[in-house]
């Protein structure tokens, strides 16, 4: 419902280019349903249907997430540059919220962590493009923006799980020290890989924003990125 509304009630998105966006929702969700079976066929009969519903919980949010942002991008584009990364940020946090609230959850205390679990990873896809076109030189560079895009959600997913770590030890105790340094590796590494997936999920929104001049214009006015050819002009 709510790209629904997005893609209607947005001016510029009653274009028939706008449903190109459909193009990597489907190869997410592809991607994502076979990697499913994958382990469902690993599993078997120990696969978790409490486990996959956390799963489903967090792709779907975030692929809804990642597409909403591109259909935002025309709204997001006539603000200034550090008020454009915070409203994207904060579309993506209160996304989360709304999918926790919708699928339901067991407890209080389930609800704020996938909360903030879903905000944090939310937000590290709204920020760490503006951080790789930043690293850039604001230049429109394909190969090396997603280079520097995969760099930093990885380091985005990693300080996010960390600190969601060092939020629940404190509160409810923890390992002793001489298993801290075992829980800090566990978070980073677990960190890591879910940056890799995130960037997964990414790919296919970007690979449209670079082949689409339809969407590369969104993409270049949103994260300010000049031609390079422009920039040498100047």
């Amino acid at each position: 419902m709510i790209l629904i509304v997005a893609a209607v009630g947005i001016k510029a998105n009653r274009d028939h280019r706008t449903l190109l966006l459909l193009v990597p929702l489907a190869l997410a969700n592809l991607l994502y349903w076979s990697i499913l079976f994958l382990i469902s066929l690993g599993m078997g009969s120990r696969a978790s249907s409490s486990s996959q519903t956390q799963f489903d919980l967090l792709f779907y949010t975030l692929a809804i997430g990642m597409t909403l942002l591109w259909l935002a991008a025309p709204l997001f584009q006539r603000l200034p540059a550090v008020v454009r990364i915070l409203a994207a940020v904060a579309l993506m946090i209160a996304l989360a919220g709304l999918a926790v609230v919708s699928y339901g959850t067991a407890s209080p205390d389930e609800t704020a962590l996938f909360t903030a679990f879903l905000g944090l990873f939310g937000a590290a896809l709204a920020l760490t493009p503006a951080a790789a076109a930043r690293l850039c030189g604001q230049l429109y560079r394909p190969t090396a923006f997603m280079l520097w895009l995969a760099i930093w959600l990885i380091i985005g997913c990693v300080l996010a799980v960390l600190g969601i770590l060092a939020v629940l030890v404190s509160v409810n105790g923890g390992p002793g020290v001489s298993e801290l340094p075992r829980l800090v590796l566990q978070g980073a590494v677990a960190g890591a890989i879910i940056g890799l997936c995130l960037y997964v999920l990414d790919l296919p929104y970007m690979l449209l924003g670079f082949a689409s001049p339809f969407f590369r214009a969104r993409l270049q006015a949103c994260l300010n990125l000049e031609q390079p050819d422009d920039h040498k002009g100047e």
